[in-house]
């Protein structure tokens, strides 16, 4: 029987797929709209659902199915994923047995595990193996030794993984989306105006910067708290950095934390190779200096900042001895 191995990483906002000889082949905002009827009917999904959102239309709902790494809303995701495998197989006769890897956050306990592993099977999926983040992106660094921070959506993990797996992890709510609520707030309190979780996104990637000195300055259309009508207003740079300044500076905190509470040899490592970053909020100007400033250690970006996590799935596919060696390592 044809095999369609996968390895999929279950983010707070986008759902990638990595297929064996293709790379990653579907990177999906992770939203579905369904019908707002009692029944969990997906009508669409990724980029179709995102481009619905906002229309004034009561019967339909959006949903987003994770939420700080766990699965939420299990049928709707499985549907999703389910969605998206379907455009990987070219035969209608001859169906493939799908297997994956599937990426989950450290931070789950058994329960959220279990609950992701079920909704894989729901959406067809024969063979299921869950494996931390934080070591995918090890394996997509040549297995590295060293301290991991990946700045997701929802989530920041921090971890220091060695070829003994992973030392010490920590994982903080923090992430690209708690910036985007911020700068909403922010831009609430300051300016009397009401705007989406979007339009913080789109403000955030336009002028976002962790340059104090950075003077970068965006329109922004939204609603006036007062009499509800639209209204446009000149937002700054550092509009941006004040609203996040202080959830950086928590990821900094637990940075810090975590190498101090390691061994004297392996905090010495840390201060001598570096500390790699990756996640899309990474890529903020001025946030890997930031970093470097905060920590006094030097900061380096993986070549698949966006990525990594998926990447390095699919580098376990081709390599099932390391991957077995990293569950062995979990599992000890």
């Amino acid at each position: 029987m044809a095999k369609l191995e996968l390895a999929i990483d279950i983010g707070s906002s986008y759902l990638t797929i990595y297929q064996k000889g293709k790379g990653v082949v579907i990177k999906e905002p992770n939203i579905a709209i369904v019908n707002n009827n009692g029944k969990v009917e997906v009508l669409e999904l990724g980029e179709k659902a995102l481009s619905l959102l906002g229309r004034a239309d009561r019967r339909l709902k959006s949903i987003y199915p994770v939420s700080e790494g766990a699965v939420v809303y299990p049928e709707v995701f499985a549907t999703m994923v389910k969605k998206c495998i379907s455009r990987l197989i070219t035969s209608r006769i001859f169906k493939p047995q799908v297997s994956a890897i599937v990426l989950v956050s450290q931070c789950l306990n058994e329960l959220e595990r279990k609950t992701i592993e079920n909704t894989m099977y729901e959406a067809g999926i024969k063979e299921v193996v869950l494996v931390d983040a934080p070591l995918a992106v090890y394996v997509d660094n040549e297995c590295r030794p060293g301290m991991y921070v990946d700045v997701g959506a929802d989530l920041t993990d921090v971890s220091i993984i060695t070829s003994a797996g992973i030392m010490s992890g920590y994982t903080v709510n923090i992430g690209g989306n708690v910036f985007n609520n911020q700068i909403s707030d922010r831009i609430t309190n300051k300016y009397g105006v009401r705007i989406g979780k979007y339009t913080a996104e789109k403000i955030k990637k336009t002028i976002g910067s962790m340059y104090s000195n950075d003077v970068n300055v965006d329109e922004v259309m939204g609603i006036n708290i007062i009499n509800d009508e639209k209204t446009v207003v000149d937002v700054n740079a550092g509009d941006i950095l004040q609203s996040i300044n202080g959830s950086v500076d928590l990821i900094v905190d637990v940075i810090n934390t975590t190498i101090n509470m390691c061994p004297a040899e392996l905090a010495k490592q840390i201060v001598d190779d570096g500390i790699y970053i990756s996640g899309g909020s990474t890529l903020l100007p001025g946030f890997e200096e930031y970093l470097i400033e905060r920590t006094k250690i030097n900061v380096k970006l993986l070549d698949n900042i966006t990525t990594a996590v998926c990447i390095g799935g699919g580098k376990l596919i081709d390599n099932p001895t390391l991957l077995n060696n990293l569950l062995r390592l979990k599992n000890i």
